[in-house]
């Protein structure tokens, strides 16, 4: 349970590459780029479920609350953040564009907007086909070891074999949490979906006191054709609270 509600807390934290808005954003994307996330600030907050979100995502729409859109890029040691509209002490390169980070990814990344291209292509790809409209998500390089702790580290062991994966949240009448996955190969995409069955088994086992929870794991859809995978789960508004305590106490 706690991976499922660390990634999705995850996107929710950090924050769609498929608006044609996006393009002069994504081009701001440096080289090097390990993980892509996105959020449609204003989608977000006309979101019916928004206020469900935990306080540390709404403490991140208020401190964002004349951006439109954020894009953030993190190489494994740095965060550009890229933010249509304005926040306060970020610098501007574009008309309604503006950045924020360390002064050398700022100085790199001043640079990659101004070569009209993304230094990323792969990444900024596979996030365009696969996010969709999602107003939150977020795009990985396989084989990247992320910073997470506890069991949340699981992850990386999902990571491992593939190519890209992205994660992407709606919020409407409930909150519809997609993966989608590329595996370097078949048996890649079939480790994959047969370890991410493993995991979420043992998680609704360890949820015999909450079987409101447990059941919600049991029902997320697990599906794999080729190199591909992907999973969905729809979370019920009145079931959102539960899911996220644990990250609010």
């Amino acid at each position: 349970m706690r991976l499922v509600a660390a990634a999705t807390l995850l996107v929710c934290f950090l924050g769609c590459v498929s608006h044609p808005a996006l393009t002069d954003m994504t081009a701001c994307v440096p080289a090097g780029t390990l993980l892509l996330a996105g959020v449609d600030m204003d989608s977000l907050r006309a979101a019916p479920l928004f206020h469900k979100l935990p306080p540390a995502a709404l403490t991140l729409a208020g401190s964002y609350r004349t951006a439109q859109r954020l894009l953030a890029a993190w190489n494994g040691a740095d965060v550009l953040i890229v933010i249509r509209g304005s926040a306060p002490g970020a610098t501007r390169v574009a008309r309604n564009l503006a950045l924020m980070g360390s002064p050398d990814s700022l100085q790199g990344a001043v640079t990659q907007c101004r070569s009209g291209e993304t230094g990323s292509p792969g990444l900024v790809d596979y996030a365009a086909r696969t996010a969709g409209p999602s107003p939150v998500w977020i795009a990985a390089k396989g084989g990247v070891t992320l910073p997470l702790a506890g069991n949340a580290r699981n992850l990386n062991r999902l990571l491992r074999n593939l190519e890209y994966i992205t994660l992407t949240v709606d919020l409407t009448t409930a909150l519809d949490v997609r993966i989608a996955a590329l595996g370097q190969s078949e048996q890649a995409a079939r480790d994959f979906e047969e370890n991410l069955r493993g995991f979420l088994s043992l998680a609704s086992a360890a949820e015999n006191r909450r079987p409101d929870i447990a059941r919600l794991l049991d029902s997320v859809q697990i599906r794999r054709s080729g190199v591909t995978a992907g999973a969905s789960l729809r979370i019920p508004a009145d079931a959102i609270d539960a899911l996220i305590a644990p990250f609010t106490r």
